[in-house]
């Protein structure tokens, strides 16, 4: 009874959108967002990667002459020094350079070449690690027609917009020392950073004259006329300039973007456009998926200890007449006594703005006990359920016959039920048999094992690894950081910025939407 079903393994895993859901929230934001991904966090890879294959082609690794074959290792082998070159340069540019450091691959992985770097001031860029900028930003090039996916023979092309980036980045770099490192495999110095890591550096693309111009036109410009493609540019267009108009008036970070529309969108007569209504459907969304992984992830708490249990040996543990985490009484208004209350009587004694104005607590609805983070997230499925009550008849937010309509349906038909019964409806009907599903899918991908119980008749078997409820992250903040080191945005304290720049893009943005 103490050794759990998973205990032995080598490598425990947390495991990501753990029911299945965020993948609805993550389909529905993608498609304003052209390729720009939850990973794709720098705009200077995805000029750098058209310029490193067009010089793989051009020389290779081995010679002046053109290479004929796609060699996987020989590509992978530039990645690495190319990635260790670009923190180097964005880590230990001059002084007068400045901006954000996060997203730039490698730092851990070339932390050690990095310090010799600095102490010694020579180092040769590791070519036995790293790789991954290929693959995170391969989607986001694709989408706007700087590189094109092939077959096994060339999985990747630079593409005529593509061979433009190459042909400036050239220009620009005749006689490199840095370059001739990624190509050739010798030594930088620091010297070398001081004297081209400008053209390296994540932050210093703005600078860059025609490559910075190049990236602009791809994101806004499409590729070719194609009618498909025409739309995807616009919804792209479309998110940002809506996200520059809001940022004209105040810095704010993405998340504030998002739950601004969410809020706006409440209204009766909110007036919104098209793009606002879709940013604010994803906030509904991932609001509801979260706190249906917040229950999860209660439940699977309260079995841990048990070792094994039924739902209502947990629901009736949560009924105890124990008081309330602060917090939960605070955005609730509820007692202890809570559990048998009727799901209508709650409702009504919700605040009108329930989790409109302080956001989620995110990081502590997590850390409550597991019975308070149970009553919050039906809480919050509550108001949210009433707050989009407008939006949803009005067929602005689409029902798209997910866990989340079937999870508002069950509260609207639990109107008069008990809390604990609601609890109960939820684990049984909708938390568990997705946890189930998507747990055994994956397995069945060859994907390891993410189960956090098991099923014996009704008795439910912990496999002794706890859930961490996720809240779906955005891809705008990609959006509005490429943006800033494109040079329309600025990083502040507070969020993004709008630049000169920034300003006459958006008013041509505006008038061209």
């Amino acid at each position: 009874m103490e050794a759990f079903w998973n205990s032995g393994e080598r490598e425990n895993i947390m495991g990501l959108d753990i029911l299945g859901l965020r993948q609805v929230d993550q389909n529905i934001e993608k498609i304003w967002v052209s390729g720009i991904t939850t990973i794709s966090f720098r705009a200077r890879y995805m000029s750098l990667l058209p310029w490193l294959l067009g010089e793989y082609r051009r020389s290779g690794i081995a010679g002046e002459q053109a290479s004929t074959e796609y060699e996987e290792e020989e590509v992978l082998t530039l990645l690495r020094r190319t990635e260790f070159v670009v923190l180097a340069c964005s880590r230990l540019a001059a002084k007068e350079e400045s901006g954000s450091l996060t997203g730039i691959l490698g730092t851990d992985l070339f932390a050690e070449d990095l310090e010799t770097l600095r102490e010694r001031g020579r180092v040769k860029p590791p070519d036995d690690r790293g790789g991954a900028s290929l693959g995170t930003y391969v989607m986001p090039c694709s989408a706007v027609g700087i590189l094109q996916t092939g077959d096994a023979g060339e999985p990747v092309r630079v593409t005529p917009r593509g061979q433009e980036f190459y042909l400036a980045r050239s220009a620009a770099l005749k006689g490199s020392k840095l370059v001739a490192a990624i190509l050739k495999g010798g030594a930088i110095t620091k010297a070398d950073i001081d004297s081209e890591g400008q053209h390296f550096s994540v932050n210093a693309l703005r600078t860059a004259g025609k490559e910075r111009q190049l990236l602009e036109d791809a994101l806004l410009k499409p590729f070719v006329d194609d009618r498909d493609l025409r739309v995807v540019y616009e919804r792209f267009a479309a998110t940002s300039s809506w996200a520059f108009r809001r940022l004209e008036r105040k810095a704010s970070q993405a998340e504030d973007l998002i739950v601004d529309a969410y809020r706006a969108s409440i209204q009766p007569q909110s007036g919104l456009r098209v793009v606002e209504w879709a940013w604010a459907e994803y906030e509904f969304r991932r609001r509801i998926h979260f706190a249906l992984e917040l229950l999860l992830s209660a439940f699977t708490d309260e079995l841990i200890p048990l070792v094994q249990g039924t739902v209502d040996e947990v629901v009736n543990r949560w009924s105890e007449r124990t008081p309330l985490a602060e917090v939960v009484e605070e955005f609730t208004g509820w007692g202890k006594g809570c559990a048998s209350e009727q799901i209508r009587s709650l409702t009504g004694e919700l605040p009108s703005r329930a989790f409109l104005e302080d956001g989620l607590w995110g990081r502590d609805a997590r850390d409550l006990a597991p019975r308070s983070r149970a009553v919050y997230s039906v809480a919050l499925m509550l108001a949210t359920g009433a707050q989009s009550t407008n939006a949803r008849n009005a067929r602005k937010f689409k029902d798209r016959g997910t866990a989340l309509e079937k999870t508002l349906a069950l509260l609207s038909a639990s109107a008069k039920d008990s809390l604990a019964s609601v609890l109960n409806c939820l684990l049984t009907e909708i938390i568990i048999p997705a946890h189930l599903a998507t747990s055994l899918r994956k397995m069945g991908q060859g994907q390891k094992c993410s189960l956090r119980f098991f099923p014996e008749g009704r008795v439910l078997r912990s496999t002794g690894k706890a859930v961490i409820a996720g809240y779906s992250g955005d891809r705008l903040r990609n959006v509005l950081g490429i943006w800033a080191d494109i040079g329309a945005l600025d990083r502040t304290r507070d969020g993004f910025s709008l630049t000169d720049r920034g300003r006459a893009l958006s008013r041509a943005l505006r008038s061209a939407l």
